[in-house]
């Protein structure tokens, strides 16, 4: 059975630390008669909610190290390393330029959550590279109280782990509470009342829709 030996770059999470350890345990699992050692894994999970650039490349930047550090000792040892797979959607970019990684992760592109989308690119402008394809659709229950709204989609229907959905592309509506069913919307004075059975697409904040 071939199997890769995760490496904490970050995260905090599973993984032994880079360097010397890793390789120890792929020397081990290189000497088994029922392993054989195939790479590396080394998502960096936590780097993709880093907003700005700046703090996205010096953390994989330290990431890329502890992978070339990991990958130089095992071929010191002569023990081939032909998997390194980690980069994320928010990060792969850096990843991928570095030449030391072989495999791709990213997964939250693919419909591209709210948070994911909040992150900024070099330029300082919001994070474009993908764009949103999956939306709760939501409608409009209420607007009983001035510059306040009630949509039917609540905590059941958007996962708000990371945070309240967003209202695609009208940024002047802003949810500010969720209960089981209902979810309350703001709007500000002098926009038009939202109307009564209104739909309208929500983004949700959370990536688990996806690889983070």
């Amino acid at each position: 059975m071939s199997v890769l030996v995760e490496i904490d770059v970050g995260s905090r999470r599973p993984g032994v630390p880079a360097g010397e350890e890793a390789v120890e345990l792929a020397k081990r699992i290189a000497s088994s008669r029922h392993l054989a050692f195939a790479g590396l894994q080394a998502y960096h999970g936590a780097a993709q909610h880093l907003r700005s650039a700046v703090e996205r490349r010096e953390a994989i930047g330290k990431a890329i190290a502890a992978c070339e550090r990991t990958v130089e000792g095992l071929s010191q040892t002569r023990i081939p390393c032909g998997i390194v797979s980690g980069p994320g959607t928010a990060t792969f970019e850096l990843e991928a330029a570095s030449g030391v990684y072989t495999e791709l992760q990213a997964g939250s592109y693919c419909f591209m959550d709210g948070d994911s989308a909040a992150n900024l690119q070099e330029d300082g402008q919001p994070f474009r590279t993908f764009r949103h394809s999956l939306f709760v659709l939501a409608s409009v229950m209420s607007t009983a109280r001035p510059g306040l709204a009630v949509l039917d989609a609540g905590h059941k229907a958007v996962a708000i782990e990371r945070g309240l959905p967003t209202v695609w592309q009208q940024p002047e509506l802003r949810i500010v509470s969720a209960a089981d069913e209902h979810a309350r919307m703001e709007y500000p004075a002098g926009r038009a009342t939202p109307q009564i059975g209104e739909r309208l697409r929500l983004t949700m904040r959370s990536a688990s829709a996806g690889r983070t």
